[in-house]
């Protein structure tokens, strides 16, 4: 999720540097920021959403800003070594 307290940028990476997906959205400046879910249902909390995860995440990155090209590039590498190499 990028920066921003109007319009922000999420995206999503899968196994590479690069987004597969993104959209912008605008940022609900009432929202509690300290309430984060992942993988459960949407009506298990107040938050907007669409579908609940089903499948695994080997590992989930949060930055306190967006990291920038070569340092995405590196972690991902980092990560495609240690979980999709052996």
């Amino acid at each position: 999720m990028g920066e921003g307290d109007g319009m922000a940028k999420l995206e999503l990476f899968l196994n590479q540097a690069k987004s597969v997906s993104s959209i912008d959205f605008q940022v609900n400046q009432k929202a509690n920021a300290s309430r984060m879910t992942m993988g459960q249902e949407r009506d298990a909390i107040p938050h907007p959403g669409q579908e609940s995860f089903d499948g695994e995440i080997a590992r989930f990155l949060i930055w306190d800003r967006p990291p920038g090209e070569d340092e995405l590039a590196m972690v991902m590498e980092l990560l495609r070594a240690t979980y999709f190499n052996k």
